[in-house]
């Protein structure tokens, strides 16, 4: 069975079992498996820049308090 993989922004090949995109495509990072910048964990980005895993991983990080859920209010 073949896989197809495509890309609006380039053409994709498949070398020895790895996905690549041409170089200086828009979307190569999605396929990235990256490593968290505070706890080391693998992840999958949603964005071109993401760098931590989740939010507290950024917040500690950055040393950013999160806030109090009882202090949030609702709207």
């Amino acid at each position: 069975m073949t896989t197809t993989y495509t890309c609006e922004q380039c053409e994709v090949m498949m070398i020895q079992g790895v996905r690549c995109h041409e170089t200086g495509c828009p979307d190569a990072w999605q396929d990235e498996t990256r490593i968290c910048s505070w706890c080391g964990a693998d992840f999958q980005p949603e964005s071109r820049w993401q760098a931590f895993d989740d939010d507290s991983c950024f917040s500690s990080y950055h040393d950013i308090e999160e806030p109090d859920s009882e202090f949030i209010q609702s709207s």
